[in-house]
């Protein structure tokens, strides 16, 4: 369980932390929400993308695929290592639902250009 950035009391789980990109955390204790920034989780997805397409090219290069194995636990060791450092930010529910409606509005308009194009 990881900490609130608000109450500061460890109501946020692991799941709900690494999905917080995508669909605000919630604690369970101030009913507060949550995130990690995009930049953030971005950043760390980069991070272990790379690491994979260095396994495959090393794979590739010594002909073996023995090199694969540990390249994959080294890329899924720093993949869920940085996502338990990454910071939780606070956000406000009016921030929250500004957002929901600029996603909503971004999809719309994205889905009139694709029938367009």
């Amino acid at each position: 369980m990881y900490d609130c950035p608000s109450c500061k009391k460890p109501t946020i789980s692991g799941a709900r932390k690494w999905w917080s990109n995508m669909a605000y955390a919630e604690c369970s204790e101030c009913q507060r929400l949550c995130h990690v920034p995009g930049s953030s989780a971005n950043a760390i997805f980069a991070l272990a993308f790379v690491m994979f397409l260095l396994t495959i090219v090393a794979m590739i290069t010594a002909q073996s695929t023995r090199v694969g194995i540990p390249g994959v636990l080294v890329g899924g060791a720093s993949y869920v290592a940085l996502w338990h450092r990454a910071d939780l930010i606070p956000v406000s529910r009016a921030r929250a639902a500004t957002e929901r409606k600029v996603g909503i509005v971004t999809a719309i308009f994205s889905a009139i250009i694709s029938i367009f194009n």
